[in-house]
């Protein structure tokens, strides 16, 4: 994942609740979608957002851009085991955000975002506004400012791990 990208996970929202950040453990096996399931068309709702592309793994399916605008879902046997959205913070497609925000929104999921497994608000105002204040965005703004203080969140998370 690239320091432009904004990666956030579909998580069911009944199993994001009221909590404002998902703890460690729940997202290193990403084990949330064990008990909601996407619709049986997911592929072809993904592909009218963004053309679907050759995967590196045979249990990922992509769609889109590996550096830009990207979906992403592994797929464990017959079941989706996770869904993945990354923006590109380089040139934000808002049409891309809205409908990945609706997609999401309709098939019961919450949004949280990966860098901090901060849940993302419900509405569209608070969601963009989560997009534009992340440090990926910032980053690109400006990156002269924002890459030492990423380089020491990185440093401050390796200490903790």
């Amino acid at each position: 994942m690239a320091l432009w990208q904004f990666k956030l996970w579909f998580v069911p929202s009944e199993f994001v609740g009221d909590r404002q950040t998902l703890e460690v453990d729940e997202c290193d096996d990403g084990a949330w979608n064990s008990t909601k399931q996407p619709v049986a068309d997911f592929r072809s709702r993904l592909t009218a957002i963004l053309p679907s592309r050759k995967s590196w793994h045979e249990r990922l399916l992509q769609w889109g851009k590996q550096d830009g605008d990207l979906i992403e879902v592994w797929i464990e046997g017959e079941m989706v085991e996770s869904i993945s959205a990354r923006i590109d913070c380089r040139n934000i497609n808002a049409q891309f955000m809205r409908q990945i925000f609706d997609l999401a929104h309709e098939w019961g999921f919450r949004f949280v975002y990966k860098r901090y497994r901060v849940v993302l608000p419900e509405e569209w105002e608070g969601f963009v506004r989560a997009v534009c204040d992340s440090p990926n965005l910032r980053f690109m703004q400006d990156p002269g400012e924002w890459l030492p203080k990423l380089a020491k969140e990185v440093s401050e998370n390796e200490k903790h791990s």
